[in-house]
Order: structure tokens, then sequence, then C-alpha cells
């Protein structure tokens, strides 16, 4: 149901509660290389932040568009700042995140604790350097107040020095768009050019420009590949021509900074103060010099350094303000092993949670609606060179499942932020698959003449298969045979997800342009897709086959559970929309699907009933999902508050496989159906998959994927929100349905109706609770009361 709401934006955020102080990360010694990093970020610019062993300040700089020829998310640079004598070399050295402020600050004694010894200026206290990345604008800030005067020399450095030809099939696989490529494709088109870098001279000031420009694209040999030459201009290429750099400049004491040799700044003396500006971008630009003249124009037009901490300072105190979690009384327990000894907070859980929230927001894309590109899950734009991680011998562009976008792990991150009240964060997700529509369902009537749309699971920037995927040895295949890749080639379910994330996303949100302009529009193709694709049997109901149950059933299945649930849960919610919102055709579309969609399949196990992977099946399984509980989660046709909930107990507690890492979901199950205990177990076991190889806390992973894992902290949010705040389809809200009575916790979070909920719950009782709007009060069924 779409519930209107007067109440304003500003009303439904204040200010972030003392407590989330607690969630700072504050380091006593330097790390030495990017396993020890911090990341930071203003969702499309983001930096890797380290201090190494000599007192080098370091940033690893990424974009979320930075997409090479070969369709890779690469880096940019990295930028590297050393104080001369150093202050954070020896004793004293402080390094902390503070997530309000939305900054690191390094920091460390001046004068004679500073290595290189005392040099005269301030007066002797402490220097600081503070990072952070403008809001707004492309561009990250460097600021330094020195206690004792230091000379400063900061450089730009790149590794792409050349043409790059890759050595093997690993390597390559970082594409995966072009993953195990011919021999022959390779040469031709499996290549990337080399960064540029030199001194630009204008005014009077010195900056360092460096690009990287795609000189060639993968786009146009993958259509031909894919038989998609016929629609090919349904297909944008957003790789030829790309190029995304820099420009580094800098005052010291007030006086621009010389440029040394084609990569470096340097004060040439001692000083007390200086800040450095790397402004970025990434676009699809006639020539490199329209590129540069881009990147000049949007450094001029930078703000001041107070404005632009005032932005960033004023956006985070926002962003804290939407949501929050504030927990004590879970175990604290320790991070095993690795080379540090960082103490523990008193709650691990709120700590993973707000950091996993600062990485979404760090690396989620713009917020101003511009985004394009989802977070990658398989790291978001936070990566370092792979030989921290499992010993990869590759550049920090290398990671583990390459740059295309899959659907089962992609959706996790953009599920947590609608009860953290992160809409804003949602839309690059959006946009993404939006913008591959038209691509997408030219496809669809290409291949298997239907209308409509569906979503492969790995797609690429550009709307294909990966290469990998569809198969390079095609003979005797059709266009439209991805059986090269069976974990995946008949899985419907994803624009079922997509659509209910979208309508998801107008319920919270009470945005009715947003629902008529984009959320029908993609429930219409959607379910036109199942309409037109697959027959009817003799009482008119849907026969979808091929078809298969996630990655786990392949063989034999006819209407598989995670397609009728979607299937239910999508008409319910379009046929429960107020008259008027939807056309006619529109509304006969939808009750044809609902009234042709079988019901969800149910089977018997030792005696007892419960829901089943599909319809029909061979009982083969191949990979470790669950998908008979998709019913509980993501589509909520079966749990608390909704029928079939035994059925849905009985599939949870006979289901094949657990897990409690990465894109598994049994804790989020737990939580659904109200099994406090395991809930709070699974809980407690992925707090401590953060990868003790690395020493920022919200390094999940790998696990199945890659590092920073973002399925795995993804769903350390969603499962918490799920434990503590569960909406219902007749508009209740069940307030800690799996929440331990042991654990206090105060919270904000948001909820269907442009509703939030603000609980105190202390010592098993609930002390507090704020609803607003105040008309929704009515709605919360308290801890203890059966829906």
């Amino acid at each position: 149901m779409l519930i209107a709401s007067v109440v304003s934006a500003a009303a439904l955020c204040g200010g972030a509660p003392p407590e989330m102080d607690r969630c700072d990360v504050v380091w006593s010694s330097p790390s030495g290389d990017s396993a020890g990093s911090m990341p930071i970020g203003n969702g499309t610019v983001g930096a890797n932040v380290w201090v190494e062993r000599d007192g080098a300040v370091v940033a690893l700089l990424s974009r979320t568009d930075a997409w090479s020829e070969t369709d890779r998310l690469l880096k940019l640079a990295r930028v590297r700042v050393v104080l001369d004598p150093s202050p954070f070399a020896g004793p004293g050295f402080r390094q902390a995140l503070r997530l309000r402020e939305g900054v690191i600050e390094v920091s460390g004694p001046s004068g004679e604790g500073a290595v290189g010894g005392a040099v005269g200026g301030v007066g002797g206290g402490r220097s600081t350097v503070t990072i952070y990345v403008v809001p707004g604008v492309d561009q990250v800030r460097v600021e330094g107040a020195l206690g004792s005067a230091a000379r400063v020399v900061a450089s730009v450095e790149t590794w792409r020095t050349g043409r790059k030809d890759f050595s093997d099939d690993t390597e390559l696989a970082s594409s995966w768009t072009m993953r195990d490529a011919p021999a022959e494709v390779r040469r031709a088109h499996a290549w990337e050019s080399a960064d540029v870098v030199g001194v630009s001279r204008e005014g009077g000031r010195d900056a360092v420009e460096w690009f990287h420009r795609n000189g060639h694209s993968v786009v146009p040999v993958t259509l031909e590949h894919q038989g998609l030459g016929p629609i090919r201009e349904f297909f944008r290429d957003p790789l030829l021509h790309r190029t995304f750099g820099g420009r580094l400049e800098g005052d010291a004491d007030g006086s621009a900074m010389p440029a040394v040799g084609v990569s470096t700044l340097d004060s040439t003396r001692p000083v007390s103060a200086f800040e450095l500006r790397v402004t970025t971008r990434s676009a699809q630009d006639a020539s490199a010099e329209a590129w540069r003249e881009a990147v000049r124009g949007a450094s001029a037009r930078s703000p001041s350094a107070r404005e632009a901490r005032e932005t960033n300072a004023a956006w985070w105190s926002s962003f804290w303000g939407r949501s929050w979690v504030i927990v004590s009384g879970d175990p604290p327990g320790a991070k095993a092993g690795g080379r540090w000894s960082d103490p523990e907070p008193a709650s691990r859980l709120m700590r993973a949670y707000a950091l996993q929230r600062w990485v979404n927001a760090c690396g989620g894309g713009p917020r101003d609606g511009s985004g394009r590109y989802p977070i990658k899950f398989n790291g978001s734009i936070f990566t370092v060179e792979p030989v921290h991680t499992q010993g990869q011998p590759y550049d920090a562009d290398w990671r583990k499942w390459g740059g295309s976008f899959w659907w089962q792990n992609t959706r996790l991150p953009y599920h947590a932020m609608m009860p953290a009240g992160d809409f804003d964060l949602m839309d690059p997700l959006f946009r993404y698959y939006e913008d591959a529509l038209p691509a997408s369902m030219a496809r669809t009537k290409l291949y298997y003449a239907a209308g409509g749309v569906y979503w492969s699971e790995t797609m690429t920037t550009f709307a294909s298969y990966a290469n990998g995927d569809y198969g390079w040895s095609r003979e005797g295949l059709a266009a439209g045979d991805i059986s090269p890749c069976p974990w995946w080639q008949w899985a419907w379910n994803p624009s079922l997800e997509l659509t209910l994330l979208m309508l998801d996303h107008a319920v919270y949100t009470g945005d009715e342009g947003f629902l008529r302009e984009r959320a029908l529009p993609m429930a219409r193709e959607t379910l036109r897709y199942f309409d037109s694709r697959f027959g009817r049997d003799g009482r008119g109901r849907l026969v979808i086959t091929p078809t298969q149950s996630l990655e786990t059933y392949w063989h034999g299945v006819v209407n598989d559970t995670p397609c009728l649930a979607g299937l239910h849960a999508v008409c319910d919610r379009l046929l429960s929309l107020p008259e008027g919102i939807g056309g006619d055709e529109d509304r006969a579309l939808w009750d044809r699907v609902k009234r042709a969609t079988p019901e969800v399949p149910v089977r018997e196990r030792g005696g007892v009933m419960m829901i089943a992977p599909a319809e029909r099946y061979k009982d083969q399984r191949n990979n470790v999902e669950t998908p008979e509980l998709y019913t509980v989660w993501p589509f909520g046709t079966h749990g608390l508050g909704r029928p079939g909930l035994e059925h849905a107990l009985a599939a949870y507690r006979h289901r094949h496989d657990r897990a409690d890492r990465g894109w598994t979901q049994d804790g989020i199950f737990a939580a659904c159906l109200g099994l406090t205990e395991e809930a709070r177990e699974q809980l407690v076991a992925r707090l401590g998959h953060s990868n003790a190889a690395h020493r920022f806390p919200a390094m999940w992973g790998p696990n199945f994927d890659w590092l920073p894992d973002q399925c795995h902290g993804a769903n350390i949010m969603n499962q918490t929100h799920l434990m503590l705040l569960q909406p219902t389809p007749d508009g209740k809200i069940l307030l800690l349905p799996a929440w331990p009575a042991g654990w206090d916790v105060s919270f904000r979070l948001h909820a269907p109706g442009r509703t939030v909920v603000e609980v105190e719950y202390r010592g098993g009782r609930v002390e507090r609770l704020e609803v607003t709007p105040a008309s929704r009060r009515g709605d919360v069924v308290m801890p203890g009361v059966r829906p």
C-alpha cells in the first residue's frame, strides 16, 4: 500500500547520538602497506588511506566509473605525501577515522618528536594531516597543520606505464567480460593502454595531471559474438574513449607548490600549513585535451578549504542523523591473528553496522541522481593489491570475479538501505538497470521471440552477458542458448526482485512520481516477459520452463519457487495500489499474471510438509543456496504475520546447507521466522569474518567473492534490521521480532509510509518508543504479541 505523508525530510532526521563516536576507528601505529588502509569517499571518488613505516601518507584513489577498455574497474593512481621531518614515523602516532565528521586524521608529535629532527616552526605541538572527499565535487582534499615546519612533497604514482597484455587466464578473469578469451581474440581486443602523466603550468601554478584513455573497446566484439549485431543500436558503449584520472595541485603556506619532474609537487622549503587538492574526472570526452580542459575547469570551480570542510561535515552529520543502531551487551570478541593489536570495541555489532554503512556511502555512487553503476559486490571501490588477501601477484587493478555485476550479490546492500533511510544511495542500482532496459528488451525479442525483459545474473556495464559466461565456443548453439553457463542460464528471478525493490522504495518514501515513472514501467516489462515467454497448462496456469531454482537446482525444473514467490509478491503489491495508479492495460496484466501463477509448491520430508524448491525438479544440488526460503526473504510471501509460517519453519529446519558468511542468508531467514537464538548465533558468527590480514574492521571476506566482501557486510545490516523491525503486508510493523533480550539497543530505523521508529530497549523492556508520523503508532506490534 502506498502511504502518502506530509512529514518533511528534515523532520525525519535529527542528529546522531554521541554513542556513534564509539564506532570511530583509531590506530596508534602506522600500517606499512595497503593491507592496513582505511576507506573514505564521497560516493563517486574513494581512497584507501594508510601511513607507511617511514611516515609517508598514501592514498590509493578510485572511482565508481573508471572502466577500462576490457570492462575492468581500474584504480586512478596512488598519491604519496611525505613530510620532512616526518611526525608520523615515531612514538605518538595516531590515525583516526572520524565517522561523524567524515574525515581521516593522521597526527603525530612535532619538533623533537618528529623523525628527522626539529626544524622550528609554529610551536612544537602535534602535526595533523586531514583527508576527506568533498561531497558533490569529485575531489580529494589533504590538509596539513604542522606543529613544527616540514618540507612537503606530494607525488602521483601509476603502475600502468606500458600497454597491458594479460599474462594468464587468472589475471584476465579480472575483466570477466573477456575471461578465457581465445588467443586471437585476446591479442586483438583484450589489452589496455598506458597512463599519461605530465605537468600543467597555467597562471603561475603547477599541477600534475594524469589520465588513462580508452582507445578501443570490447563492446563491438562482444555484441557480434553474442549475435546482437542486428540490435546493436540499442546498446550504448560506455568504454570507448572513456578517460579517467586526476589533477594534483597544492599550496604550502599560501604559495603554490611547484612541480619537480613530471609527477611531483614540492614545497621546496619547510612550511607550517599545506593544502593538496586532487580533482578527478571520468567521462567519454572527445579528446584527451577536452578531458584536460574539463578537469582544469572543475579544479578552478572547486570550493575554498573552509567551504569544502563545512560541506563535508554537514553531509555526514545529516547522513548519520537519518538512522542509527546503538548496541551494548553483544559479545565483544576479538579479531583473530593479524599484524596489529588494535583495541576491540565494546560492541562489535554496533561498529560493524556503522562501518558497513560508511562503506556503502563512500563507494555507492553519486548521491545526486547521476550515478549509473551500483556497488561492486566484490570489493566496492576499496580493493587493494591481492597479494595481501590470497597471494595473487597482480597490481591493485585486479579483483576476483572481475568487473561485471552479479544480481544475487549486487542486490544485498540495497535491501539494507531502506530501513537505514539511505534512499538516495539506491538510485545508481535502479539507473543501471533502467539504462539497460531498451537493449535487454530488444535481446528478449531477438533471442526468445518474447516481450518484456529479463535480467541475466551476470551483466556487463553495457547490458550484455560476459563472454566467458555466454561461451566462446558456440558451435551448434542458438544465439539465446546460454548452456555454457549452467549456473544461471535459466534464472529468471532477478527481474522480479528488482521490481519488488523498486516498489518497496516507493512505499518507504511515499514517492508517487518514482512509482509511476520508474517502478511501474519496470514492473510492466518484468511481467510481460513471464506472460509472453511461457505457456499455460490446461487450467490456465503458467508453466515456467526452461528454468532453474537459483544456482542450486539446474535440471528438470518446472515452476521454480523463487519465480512463483516473486510473481505473487509483485502482483499482490501492484494490485494493492490505489485506484488511478496504473492504467487499464497495466491492471489487466497484473490480474492476468496473478491468476495464472501457481501456488508455491510444498513437499513432504519425514512426514513433515514444507516448501519445495520447485514444482518439479531433479533433486541434484549444484550450489549451497536454499531457494525454497526465497518465499521468506526477499519475497516475503511466508513468515511472521504472513500465511504458511509452519511450512517455512519446516523448510528452514530441513535446509541442506548452512552457512554464516558471504552472500548466504541463513541469519536473515532466521530473523524473518522469529528464531531469535538462531539469528543471534548467526549474527555473532558473521561478525567474526573480518580478514585478519587486513587492519580495517570492515574488510570482510573474501568468503565466496572478494575483499571487502559487500555481500557479507550488507547481510550484517540486513539481518540486524530484520531482528529489530519487520513490516508486514497488512501495514503492521513488528517490533524486536528476533532481538535477544540480553542485548540492550537504541535505534532509529525507517519503515514503509515515510515512517520512522525510534526505540530504547533496556533490560528486556521497551523504555521508549517514538513513531513519526504519530498516526502510525497504532500499527506497531510490540514484542511478545503474536502478529
